[in-house]
């Protein structure tokens, strides 16, 4: 947002292909500011811990994993 404020004068919110919101950045704020922010870092594993956390499921780097698996992985 801060950095599309720096470049924009006006902005949007497109939801399949349709403005929610459209106009300055401080109407899409007073109308989608609502809520919280967070930000995520996500740090890449290493081979041997992606082994050691499928193992005990039953699968190994090398198993084909259907989406039902990725159910039960999760």
């Amino acid at each position: 947002m801060e950095e599309a404020e720096a470049l924009c004068t006006k902005m949007g919110i497109m939801v399949a292909g349709e403005f929610k919101c459209f106009g300055p950045a401080q109407h899409v704020k007073d109308k989608f500011g609502q809520g919280y922010e967070f930000e995520i870092k996500i740090r890449t594993l290493t081979q041997d811990e992606i082994n050691g956390r499928l193992a005990p499921l039953g699968f190994d780097s090398f198993s084909e994993i259907t989406a039902a698996d990725c159910a039960k992985i999760l």
